[in-house]
């Protein structure tokens, strides 16, 4: 699952995208395992961004993303997944949608935007692995771009934060438990 891959298959058309990397001295199969793991709680950045939010912590983990509305579109083992939210992001609530991943793929309520958010790994040399997330979002309307883009300019860099945390958690519990392909360290 790569940047182009979330594009095409769940927001083709978007308004802001967003893609950060790091090399991380594990397999694929040990970042993909550290993926499902990450709990976003682990970083105290992460933790105060949700709570200025009015996020409950629980939503730190890919279980409580879920149950605020996020879906997950699509999981490739030892590749990577993708989860999905649509909403009024900008509002004080984000009036999130309930949405299926067929349900996703379809919506396009004006006056609302989509994202799509993907954590994936690929094998690299000498026992690494690239580990990539990529943000895409699309507006439905001027109106909503409008707003989006006002919202944008002072969440995106926060939201990037999250993102550029999101991976060092990654790496570093694939790192401290994972299996290099080349070293053979537990």
């Amino acid at each position: 699952m790569t940047h182009r891959d979330l594009r095409d298959a769940f927001v083709p058309t978007a308004d802001v995208a967003t893609q950060h990397s790091l090399a991380v001295l594990a397999s694929p199969a040990a970042v993909y395992r550290a993926i499902l793991q990450c709990d976003l709680r682990e970083s105290p950045v992460i933790r105060r961004l949700f709570q200025l939010r009015g996020m409950p912590a629980s939503a730190a983990t890919f279980e409580g993303l879920q149950r605020l509305g996020f879906v997950l579109l699509t999981e490739e083992e030892n590749a990577g997944i993708a989860l999905g939210v649509a909403g009024r992001f900008w509002t004080l609530s984000g009036d999130l949608q309930r949405l299926t991943p067929e349900a996703f793929h379809t919506f396009a309520r004006s006056g609302f935007a989509k994202a799509a958010w993907s954590l994936s790994v690929h094998a690299s040399a000498g026992g690494y692995s690239e580990l990539q997330t990529s943000t895409r979002i699309q507006c439905f309307g001027s109106g909503a771009r409008r707003l989006f883009r006002a919202y944008w300019c002072v969440v995106g860099p926060f939201s990037g934060w999250i993102r550029r945390e999101a991976l060092r958690i990654i790496k570093t519990r694939a790192e401290d438990r994972g299996v290099s392909v080349d070293h053979g360290r537990a």
